[in-house]
């Protein structure tokens, strides 16, 4: 097929009628169809979509910032639940401290009261034999420049009996033993009177017992 210009294919408006093609002359042009071009929003619409949007941006503002209020107040209050914790330890461990020290004290109270009543007769029974012995050496000492022929000594049975004992044979030959219900064991020996102090020592010793304890 001949090629032919462009300006051929145009029809002569001008003239008559249109020029007539031939067949070989008829080009077949593809038709492309165009898309509908979307409908423009209206006012209304416009507004809703500017509203819902809005709406939307204030939700999510709204819901950030509630967000980062409650992420402030869980941290205050853990460290206001840490703050609580170490005082609450604080207060027990000093609680607790004092309350070891007073139970310490009362335990050795106590042991000191139990050791003090488990110790009290032997104290008692040493007190006694002590007394007694200085009684025996006094006496003795009495006796040796002594020229009365029986010296008399009253007193506790108990404590004449030990006195009894440590005198020997010689000083038992020489005293007469008076028992009575007297605490004190006493000789008199002319203008001499020599006197124990057992129940003023015994006194003592239970008073300053019950101020310890």
């Amino acid at each position: 097929m001949a090629h032919r210009s462009i300006a051929a294919h145009i029809p002569t408006l001008a003239g008559p009628s249109f020029q007539r093609l031939s067949k070989d002359e008829i080009v077949l042009a593809e038709v492309v169809a165009m898309p509908d071009r979307p409908a423009e929003p209206s006012s209304e619409e416009r507004l809703a979509a500017e509203y819902a949007r809005g709406r939307a941006d204030a939700l999510a503002e709204a819901r950030a910032e509630a967000e980062a209020i409650l992420a402030s107040e869980r941290q205050a209050l853990e460290a206001a639940a840490e703050a609580e914790r170490c005082r609450f330890e604080a207060d027990f461990a000093e609680r607790l401290g004092a309350d070891l020290a007073a139970c310490m004290a009362e335990l050795e109270r106590q042991l000191a009261d139990a050791i003090a009543r488990c110790l009290e007769p032997v104290i008692e029974q040493a007190m006694v034999e002590r007394t007694v012995d200085a009684f025996s050496a006094t006496l003795s000492d009495l006796l040796s420049g002594s020229e009365a022929p029986t010296i008399v000594v009253s007193g506790p049975a108990a404590l004449l009996q030990r006195l009894s004992e440590g005198l020997g044979a010689a000083g038992r030959a020489a005293v007469r033993l008076d028992p009575s219900n007297d605490v004190e064991l006493r000789c008199v020996l002319d203008d001499t009177t020599v006197e124990t102090q057992l129940a003023d020592w015994l006194s003592e010793f239970h008073m300053a017992r019950e101020q310890q304890s």
